[in-house]
């Protein structure tokens, strides 16, 4: 199955400066969020951004370049969908396709994967895109994921199911968003 803008959200979990502090090689994860967050804003696409106990952990990476008024949830729970207000605002989107990036992929990612899985999303992780502490721990993520029914994708590959075509205005932008 592809990719649809009309039909996806963009799911950013837990990247917070704290976190990144511990992860293994996080820069391209992170350089690659970033590109999916503005491919995001040329088609369209909404953005959820969780927040693991930001009162202790901080907030978001400023280094994503977030806009202002981009909604961030606060979560306790490493399964976001346990969370009532994050598994509302997913409702209330209306959209049955969820990119998930992040951290950690064995941890939040994991198991958010699990609850959207469990109500019946179309689950997409951005393998260049999640991160962990160890790359062993990213191997049996992506497999779990992938047992559970999660799709595990890139971030070109992303952009370019959005884009959809290449005589699209956004195709030049999406361009210089991979080199």
């Amino acid at each position: 199955m592809l990719i649809k803008a009309s039909d996806s959200c963009l799911t950013i979990i837990d990247v917070q400066t704290k976190l990144l502090a511990s992860m293994h090689a996080p820069e391209k994860a992170v350089e690659n969020t970033r590109k999916l967050l503005l491919g995001a804003q040329c088609f369209d696409v909404p953005c959820l951004i969780t927040e693991q106990n930001s009162g202790r952990l901080g907030p978001t990476a400023p280094e994503l370049n977030i806009p202002e008024g981009f909604p961030r949830h606060d979560k306790m729970h490493f399964a976001a969908m346990q969370d009532d207000g994050i598994a509302k605002s997913f409702k209330l989107l209306g959209r049955k396709q969820v990119i998930l990036t992040g951290l950690e992929a064995h941890i939040c990612i994991l198991q958010t994967a699990a609850g959207l899985i469990e109500q019946d999303y179309d689950v997409f992780v951005v393998a260049d895109a999640v991160m962990t502490r160890a790359p062993s721990s990213l191997e049996l993520a992506l497999a779990r994921l992938r047992e559970y029914g999660a799709n595990i994708t890139t971030t070109e590959m992303v952009l370019f199911e959005w884009l959809e075509r290449s005589n699209r205005s956004e195709f030049k932008d999406i361009l210089q968003l991979i080199k």
